[in-house]
């Protein structure tokens, strides 16, 4: 049974197909495991930072990065920011593997993770 909270009840999980709550959005290290990346050899930060660029191909801006991997407090993206961004996606580059390539879509465009085949 749902506990309550400051007398009201805690709302149950939606049910609807269309809704983009949180009941509907998959936990990082579950989207990770659906594409092969294993969120065991990555850092936690690490782990929001992939999950970010998937699904494979879509472009992700700097600051899109920075709130989900770091929270709200990160979407200024200054140079500082930018810089620790940078940072972690090269860490993130080999542990990825093979099996997929973060580039970088164009100055001030963002990042995508590529696909490799082969």
């Amino acid at each position: 049974m749902d506990r309550p909270i400051d007398g009201l009840a805690a709302p149950s999980p939606c049910h609807e197909r269309a809704c983009s709550c949180a009941c509907h959005v998959p936990a990082p290290a579950e989207l990770l495991g659906a594409y092969g990346i294993d969120p065991g050899a990555l850092t936690p930060t690490e782990v929001r930072l992939a999950a970010s660029l998937l699904p494979p191909g879509r472009r992700v801006g700097a600051v899109e990065l920075l709130r989900r991997a770091w929270g709200p407090g990160f979407a200024a993206a200054d140079n500082a920011e930018r810089q620790a961004l940078r940072t972690a996606l090269s860490r993130l580059r080999p542990k990825l593997g093979r099996r997929f390539r973060i580039e970088l879509v164009g100055r001030g465009r963002g990042w995508r993770l590529r696909r490799e085949f082969g």
